[in-house]
């Protein structure tokens, strides 16, 4: 696991720092370079969660793209809507499914009901409103999405930040 004060990420940390560096005149081999290390990074707590993060970044990244193609008022609510609806669902899902199974089994007067637990994401509540705020932004205007998806995919998952934060625009 990579947590920020094991031994795994003392050595994890200097190696990305000193590819970063290493391929500074190589912005695209560069960012590749992040965007790994930041899955790995992300991964390394629960591999399937990739998939999670991979998956809502991907969303937004077509749904932004969609809002700012669209002249149609309804039409760019709408793309909105599925964003809204997709991180709030799959952070809602990830949050309080735990919290509803065990009080649905409690009231029904079972103290140990068998159900799957879900373990939290990594940095979930950070890359859906870092998401979230950048699909708000394209709605309103205030931002032209990018055309670049590893560009898009590094500013979701970017792992120093990831789970310290802020979140910009």
């Amino acid at each position: 696991r990579s947590a920020f004060h094991s031994l795994h990420f003392l050595l994890f940390f200097p190696l990305v720092l000193w590819l970063t560096w290493a391929l500074r005149r190589n912005p695209l081999a560069r960012n590749l370079t992040l965007l790994a290390a930041s899955y790995y990074f992300y991964m390394s707590f629960h591999a399937a969660y990739g998939l999670l993060i991979f998956t809502m970044t991907g969303i937004d990244f077509l749904v932004a793209g969609r809002i700012a193609a669209s002249d149609n008022s309804k039409a760019r609510r709408a793309w909105l809507t599925i964003s809204v609806v997709s991180n709030l669902g799959m952070l809602g899902l990830f949050k309080y499914y735990n919290f509803f199974v065990d009080n649905l089994a409690a009231a029904a007067g079972s103290s140990a009901a068998p159900h799957h637990s879900l373990a939290l994401p990594l940095g979930i509540s950070f890359f859906t409103f870092e998401a979230l705020s950048y699909t708000i932004d394209v709605y309103r205007g205030h931002l032209v999405p990018t055309k670049s998806v590893l560009k898009f995919y590094l500013f979701i998952s970017f792992f120093p930040r990831m789970v310290a934060g802020p979140i910009i625009r």
